[in-house]
Protein backbone atom coordinates (compact mmCIF):
# COMPACT_ATOMS: atom_id res chain seq x y z
CA UNK A 1 0.00 0.00 0.00
CA UNK A 2 2.89 2.21 1.03
CA UNK A 3 4.12 1.70 -2.26
CA UNK A 4 1.76 2.49 -4.11
CA UNK A 5 1.01 5.54 -2.82
CA UNK A 6 4.53 6.84 -3.75
CA UNK A 7 4.15 5.53 -7.36
CA UNK A 8 0.53 7.93 -7.77
CA UNK A 9 2.82 10.76 -6.05
CA UNK A 10 5.61 9.70 -8.25
CA UNK A 11 2.77 10.44 -11.57
CA UNK A 12 1.11 13.23 -10.22
CA UNK A 13 5.33 15.12 -9.88
CA UNK A 14 6.31 14.06 -13.20
CA UNK A 15 2.86 15.96 -14.55
CA UNK A 16 3.34 18.41 -13.07
CA UNK A 17 7.11 18.81 -13.75
CA UNK A 18 6.07 19.18 -17.34
CA UNK A 19 4.52 22.46 -16.84
CA UNK A 20 7.19 23.73 -14.00
CA UNK A 21 8.38 26.81 -16.22
CA UNK A 22 4.76 27.96 -16.56
CA UNK A 23 3.50 27.15 -13.15
CA UNK A 24 6.46 28.88 -11.62
CA UNK A 25 5.95 32.26 -13.40
CA UNK A 26 2.25 31.83 -12.39
CA UNK A 27 2.89 31.85 -8.86
CA UNK A 28 5.21 34.62 -8.80
CA UNK A 29 3.16 36.59 -10.64
CA UNK A 30 0.11 35.82 -8.39
CA UNK A 31 2.06 36.05 -5.49
CA UNK A 32 3.40 39.70 -6.50
CA UNK A 33 -0.16 40.80 -7.39
CA UNK A 34 -1.35 40.07 -4.20
CA UNK A 35 1.60 42.30 -2.64
CA UNK A 36 1.53 44.77 -4.84
CA UNK A 37 -1.93 44.82 -5.23
CA UNK A 38 -3.90 42.88 -3.54
CA UNK A 39 -2.50 43.77 0.41
CA UNK A 40 -2.31 47.84 -0.82
CA UNK A 41 -5.67 47.68 -1.88
CA UNK A 42 -7.23 46.14 1.55
CA UNK A 43 -4.91 48.81 3.45
CA UNK A 44 -6.98 51.45 1.79
CA UNK A 45 -10.16 50.04 1.52
CA UNK A 46 -9.57 49.94 5.76
CA UNK A 47 -8.68 53.23 5.88
CA UNK A 48 -10.81 54.71 3.33
CA UNK A 49 -13.79 52.80 5.82
CA UNK A 50 -11.87 52.94 8.82
CA UNK A 51 -12.80 49.30 9.86
CA UNK A 52 -11.02 46.43 9.03
CA UNK A 53 -12.67 44.18 6.03
CA UNK A 54 -11.50 42.76 3.44
CA UNK A 55 -11.65 43.37 -0.10
CA UNK A 56 -12.73 40.30 -2.85
CA UNK A 57 -9.31 40.73 -4.75
CA UNK A 58 -6.84 39.89 -2.11
CA UNK A 59 -9.22 36.77 -2.21
CA UNK A 60 -9.48 36.05 -5.49
CA UNK A 61 -5.48 36.30 -5.82
CA UNK A 62 -4.92 34.14 -2.68
CA UNK A 63 -6.83 31.22 -4.26
CA UNK A 64 -5.87 31.26 -8.23
CA UNK A 65 -1.86 31.77 -6.10
CA UNK A 66 -2.78 28.35 -4.35
CA UNK A 67 -4.21 26.64 -7.15
CA UNK A 68 -1.26 27.27 -9.07
CA UNK A 69 1.30 26.47 -6.37
CA UNK A 70 0.04 22.94 -5.59
CA UNK A 71 0.63 21.54 -9.25
CA UNK A 72 4.33 23.64 -9.17
CA UNK A 73 5.23 22.40 -5.80
CA UNK A 74 4.17 18.69 -6.92
CA UNK A 75 6.58 18.99 -9.80
CA UNK A 76 9.31 20.02 -7.31
CA UNK A 77 8.48 17.34 -5.08
CA UNK A 78 8.30 19.72 -2.36
CA UNK A 79 5.78 17.38 -0.68
CA UNK A 80 6.10 18.51 2.72
CA UNK A 81 4.59 22.30 2.02
CA UNK A 82 1.81 20.59 -0.22
CA UNK A 83 -0.46 20.05 3.00
CA UNK A 84 -0.08 23.89 4.28
CA UNK A 85 -0.74 24.74 0.26
CA UNK A 86 -4.26 22.96 0.66
CA UNK A 87 -5.30 24.41 3.90
CA UNK A 88 -4.17 27.82 2.74
CA UNK A 89 -7.00 26.90 -0.36
CA UNK A 90 -9.47 25.65 1.48
CA UNK A 91 -9.04 28.55 3.98
CA UNK A 92 -9.44 31.33 1.15
CA UNK A 93 -11.59 29.52 -0.67
CA UNK A 94 -14.11 29.68 2.64
CA UNK A 95 -13.54 33.42 2.47
CA UNK A 96 -14.22 33.86 -0.97
CA UNK A 97 -17.82 31.61 -0.23
CA UNK A 98 -18.80 33.99 2.67
CA UNK A 99 -17.73 37.59 0.32
CA UNK A 100 -20.11 35.73 -2.23
CA UNK A 101 -22.81 34.78 0.33
CA UNK A 102 -22.95 37.86 2.65
CA UNK A 103 -22.34 40.70 0.05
Amino acid sequence: MKEAFKEILEQIAKRCARHETLTGRLTLGLSLLIGVIGFPLQIYKNWVEQSCGIDVWIIVFAVLMYIVRIPYLSGKRAWYLIPTEFIGLLSTSILLWQWWNYT
